[in-house]
């Protein structure tokens, strides 16, 4: 029997409202404490060894309900009447290990070090463990960041799936014929191509007043310089 939109809704906002807790009050994302797809809380409390609980997080976050099965999907949401099957992805980076050329843009990486100086924008990325096929990434993808130094969530980012597989496609690591590769999808083609998305828990967004208060406080570099981390 298919969830009707009514039980969707109301799984979905008490999860919210548990997971604004957890985050105010610190405590880890316990899975039996939230709803999913498949089932209520409390249901079949022997059976959540194999959940994902970033994607408990991701999913309550975004106004989703996350899967609990062991494979494919990671959470589904209610779009003009169905549901469509969604894949989260988290990236994580320290502010306090940021800094700026001196033209402003954002950097991560030691300043003297070519090999080591990263785009902000490309060392956020979405990564991926494919399995058995590229077409299995075709879903609706949300990436958010998070800032470790701040401890808060910054925001979230979409992009469709043929935007996912197009990317995937064009990943310069690995060949697409392996049974099992890695991949990565950069923040700058979420930014680009896909569309910021509103966080139902307390988060620091829009990403872009994120990257404006960086350039207020952390260190400009020339890349000559060695950077001195704190």
């Amino acid at each position: 029997m298919e969830l009707s939109y009514d039980e969707y809704y109301q799984r979905v906002q008490e999860n919210i409202e548990t997971l604004t807790q957890d985050v105010i009050i610190g405590h880890s994302i316990r899975a039996s404490e939230y709803h999913f797809f498949e089932k209520r809380r409390y249901e079949n409390l022997d059976h959540f060894e194999h959940v994902n609980t970033f994607d408990i997080l991701a999913a309550t976050a975004l106004g989703d309900l996350a899967s609990c099965r062991p494979h494919g999907e990671d959470g589904y949401r209610y779009i003009n009447g169905e549901y469509i099957e969604m894949e989260y992805k988290i990236s994580r980076k320290r502010s306090s290990l940021i800094w700026q050329t001196p033209r402003g843009s954002l950097r991560t990486g030691r300043a003297n070090t070519n090999s080591s100086r990263v785009s902000l924008r490309s060392d956020f990325c979405a990564s991926f463990e494919i399995k058995n096929n590229l077409s299995s990434k075709d879903r609706l993808t949300t990436l958010l960041v998070y800032d470790l130094t701040l401890k808060t969530y910054i925001s979230g980012y979409e992009l469709d799936g043929p935007a996912v597989i197009k990317y995937l496609k064009n990943d310069r690591d690995g060949n697409i014929e392996k049974k099992s590769m890695k991949r990565s999808i950069m923040l700058s083609h979420f930014i680009n191509e896909g569309s910021e998305v509103n966080l139902q828990i307390p988060s620091y967004g829009p990403y872009l007043s994120w990257e404006a208060m960086l350039k207020e406080c952390v260190p400009v570099l020339n890349t000559g310089e060695r950077r001195l981390d704190n």
